[in-house]
């Protein structure tokens, strides 16, 4: 039975559906760990992002007695290396604030009478079905209700490597914004407030939020119809410029710590490009070549993505090109990210925007094969 690729109910009626399977398995498998645990799920980072939400009610300048002997210990150089990526580790724990959206939502949570932990715990489950729903919004509208929904099925079994789309961190929440804001601008919705707004709250959720906001700018120029006129110059130059006094307010407000270097000179967490784009290959081989071992192997994989593609609609062209293109460069600038002891770090995140931009490919094939 042939039918509309984007005006049938049918396929919207299954899109719902399995947004709602999407949902469920997620919630499934994700929520019993975080309800039958009595710490946090990962409890040395949540207790990190507990630490952060805590110091806004306390020491919110990070000028009381206890953290300024802190960052007298650890923001300081040392000649011995690994006590300098151990102090270093502990400085991201205690004293950088990379995340403060999310301190400020797990306080407020809090405050309606809860402990830290229950509060965290409230914020990852209330996060799962957000992230869910932004992963959905965003294949239906590069893709379409019925390949999203088959890539829908297909991602609700996938564990994604290090955090994935499961765990309910700054970086995720951050990446939820940029992805509902994607399908937004994908859809035609482009208004200044918008895309300004959601850059913004990307930005003050975590440090990955000025890549999703840069992305953003760059789907925006690509989307908006020429000639631009003040609106569209606008809203590039006061998202660019948002990225821009969030990449440098460290060198300027020190307390609280807003730099992601503990002192001038640090050089402890960077190394050559080399060095970092030798180790995040090796990380980035094992990713892709987990998610092809999904399909069968690399032909399969590669047959299934390649059928996808060449079954686009002439008219959604133009969108899933852009879309693959720009996430293509997204993963290829994770690998030139360097951060010693976690190779792969910003690339197993990077990845997960391509493969599913990939996953909406075989959606499409499963879709027309029914």
């Amino acid at each position: 039975m042939r039918k509309s690729f984007s005006n049938s109910y049918l396929e919207t009626g299954f899109f719902g559906l399995c947004v709602v399977l999407f949902i469920v398995v997620r919630i499934g498998f994700f929520a019993p760990a975080i309800l039958e645990r009595a710490a946090p799920v990962e409890p040395d980072d949540a207790y990190g992002y507990i630490v952060k939400a805590a110091q806004l009610e306390s020491c919110f300048l990070q000028d009381c007695p206890a953290l300024t002997d802190l960052r007298q210990q650890l923001a300081v150089p040392v000649s011995d290396a690994a006590a300098t990526r151990l102090a270093y580790r502990q400085y991201h724990r205690l004293l950088y604030v990379f995340h403060p959206l999310h301190s400020v939502i797990l306080a407020g949570v809090r405050g309606l009478g809860m402990t830290w932990e229950q509060a965290y715990k409230a914020v990852q489950l209330a996060g799962i079905p957000l992230v869910a729903l932004a992963a959905a919004a965003f294949l239906h509208a590069v893709w379409g209700p019925g390949a999203a929904g088959m890539a829908l099925l297909l991602v609700a079994v996938t564990l994604f490597r290090g955090h994935g789309l499961h765990t309910i961190v700054p970086s995720n929440l951050a990446f939820a914004v940029a992805m509902a804001l994607w399908a937004a601008m994908a859809m035609g919705r482009r208004h200044p407030a918008l895309v300004v707004g959601a850059i913004a709250v990307m930005l003050a959720m975590h440090p990955l939020g000025r890549v999703y906001g840069v992305v953003s700018l760059v789907f925006l120029a690509l989307w908006s119809p020429r000639p631009w006129g003040p609106r569209e110059w606008g809203t590039v130059g006061s998202g660019l410029a948002m990225v821009v006094v969030a990449s440098y307010l460290g060198l300027i407000i020190s307390q609280p710590a807003l730099s992601m270097e503990p002192y001038a000179g640090w050089t402890a967490g960077k190394q050559s490009i080399v060095s970092a784009v030798a180790g995040n290959l090796g990380v980035a081989y094992e990713v892709v070549q987990a998610w092809i071992s999904g399909f069968g192997g690399r032909l399969e994989a590669a047959l299934l993505v390649a059928v996808g593609f060449v079954l686009v609609p002439r008219q959604r062209w133009r969108l899933v090109l852009s879309v693959t293109a720009v996430t293509c460069l997204l993963a290829a600038a994770g690998l030139a990210h360097g951060l010693p002891d976690y190779p792969g770090a910003a690339f197993v995140r990077l990845w997960i925007p391509l493969a599913l931009v990939l996953y909406g490919a075989v959606g499409l094939v499963a879709w027309r094969l029914l």
